[in-house]
């Protein structure tokens, strides 16, 4: 049996886990409840609006939505509520038990002031950066397939190498995506206005970004939005995606890199 230790210094720059729920399109009236409920351990209040288009035919709509942001006092920590979905961020990931711990937290707050009626999906992300030092290479750190191949490399320096790799699993589809180039990114390029703090590079470098993401949906399954049924799905997506990560890097990695 795989022994998944804590990595002390571990590659990881963002965690978020989205609880997708049946529309409320009176979401706004519970925000003062919310806020209240959760001001001691998230002080910080953001309302922002988003926009979309949606494109029918020969024409297109474009629509507005609303999203309130809870930020903790460090900006380490957040929840994101709008009209069909929970997400909590966090950029200071412990073991999974306290992640776990916090999503339930969020839970059981939006469940007993909001009571969303159904759940429709779950998805946890795990955004990791991979970064050399001292004459390393980063095929002692992942499996090669995230990283040029000597073929290209006779050609030239690689500019940009993207992967995506779709697997079914026991509980969802689990995506692992990758970007390796020189490039000052330290998360994936759609992470963008995310009410956590995340580090910015300047300078760009030679870096490898992995991005573990798991999707567990209803379909036309009918399934209430209930505390322990949330959490059981997501501690399925988060057991498939850290056996991902075990096998995708070296245990160089682990073991020397990044325990």
């Amino acid at each position: 049996m795989t022994e998944y230790r804590k990595l002390e210094n571990q590659p990881l720059k963002l965690v978020l886990v989205e609880f997708r729920f049946s529309q409320i399109l009176q979401i706004e009236q519970y925000i003062p409840k919310l806020q209240e409920a959760l001001r001691r351990q998230y002080p910080t209040f953001r309302k922002s609006t988003e926009q979309s288009i949606h494109v029918q035919a020969d024409q297109f709509e474009i629509s507005s939505s609303h999203r309130w942001s809870f930020i903790s006092g460090d900006k380490k920590h957040a929840i994101d509520i709008s009209q069909d979905k929970l997400v909590y961020f966090t950029n200071d990931y412990p073991r999974f038990d306290g992640f776990a711990e916090a999503c339930k937290h969020a839970l059981q707050t939006v469940i007993e002031i909001v009571e969303p009626s159904l759940l429709l999906r779950i998805g946890l992300r795990y955004c990791d950066l991979v970064t050399t030092e001292n004459n390393e290479q980063f095929s002692q750190l992942v499996d090669e397939k995230f990283i040029p191949t000597a073929a290209t490399q006779s050609l030239g320096s690689t500019r940009h190498l993207k992967t995506e790799n779709y697997i079914q699993t026991h509980c969802g589809i689990l995506c692992i995506r990758s970007w390796f180039g020189v490039m000052p990114l330290t998360c994936p390029p759609d992470i963008d206005n995310v009410p956590v703090q995340i580090a910015r590079d300047q300078a760009a470098t030679e870096r490898l970004l992995l991005d573990f993401d798991h999707i567990w949906e209803a379909g036309e399954e009918s399934v209430t939005f209930e505390l322990e049924q949330a959490l059981t799905r997501l501690d399925a997506l988060h057991e498939a995606s850290r056996a991902a990560f075990w096998q995708v890097t070296t245990d160089y990695a682990r073991e020397a890199k990044w325990s």
